[in-house]
């Protein structure tokens, strides 16, 4: 199967990418920057792409050809981080990635 992890370089999204990898799977992670993990992923033979959750131009893009999505991006508390910043990510970046997965068929 071919799936897609929005979040995939995360603390639950790189176990949930590892073992999907390690169960045969086609897997691609989506995650919104590069970093220490989207190497080690990489390594694994994982395919990354870099990209937030609310660009449907990415996200479609990272659809194309899944089978299963699992939608585990979002955005954290952190300090001087206005609430519109969380709605953005968490509830539109949601939406967004629930109208790519039925538009493709997901």
């Amino acid at each position: 199967m071919r799936i897609l992890v929005t979040g995939g370089t995360g603390f639950t999204g790189k176990a949930l990418v590892k073992r999907l990898h390690d169960d045969g799977h086609d897997v691609i992670a989506l995650d919104y920057k590069e970093g220490v993990k989207t190497g080690e992923i990489r390594d694994w033979g994982v395919k990354v792409i870099i990209g937030s959750v609310t660009d449907a131009a990415v996200v479609k893009e990272a659809m194309e050809g899944v089978d299963v999505v699992h939608h585990l991006a979002a955005a954290f508390r952190e300090l001087d981080v206005p609430n519109t910043y969380y709605h953005e990510v968490n509830v539109g970046g949601a939406k967004i990635v629930l109208d790519a997965a039925v538009e493709a068929g997901v």
